[in-house]
């Protein structure tokens, strides 16, 4: 990997740390006061990771013990083709779900009346990443 090739994925990972904190409140009701609380961390400092100053790593585990579920916190190390995952158990009844999900969505995008008819948009494509990274990190895939 070149220097700016690190620089680029950096940036990436900067930014899906918005991405991380938008879903936190939105799906899970876990706003960032509340997860500041948890951690012990100042509410300020969530602020700034919200806002796009890098999250340390020791940062993105404290959300771990604060109750961000693994796949948003995969969101963040998805540039670099990881993901976070604590699971021991493979919960496959969980993992079907979510696979159907990923499938209906896929075949949703590919009909003609969809956003890029045939082909799949950006919306549509961003979903399908999304979906797949959970069902990466419910599985417990790294990279």
């Amino acid at each position: 990997m070149i220097p700016s090739d690190a620089q680029a994925i950096g940036r990436d990972s900067v930014e899906q740390q918005t991405e991380l904190f938008r879903l936190a409140e939105s799906r899970y009701g876990l706003k960032l006061a509340d997860i500041a609380k948890r951690t012990g961390i100042p509410l300020t400092t969530m602020q700034g990771w919200r806002r796009g100053t890098a999250m340390p790593a020791w940062g993105l585990f404290a959300l771990k013990q604060a109750g961000v579920p693994d796949e948003l916190l995969s969101l963040v190390s998805a540039p670099f083709g990881c993901s976070v995952t604590s699971r021991t158990e493979i919960d496959i009844e969980e993992l079907c779900e979510i696979a159907a999900e990923l499938d209906q969505l896929y075949t949703d995008s590919r009909r003609p009346a969809s956003e890029a008819g045939i082909h799949i948009g950006h919306t549509e494509s961003a979903r399908l990443h999304e979906i797949a990274e959970k069902l990466r990190a419910r599985a417990g895939v790294n990279g």
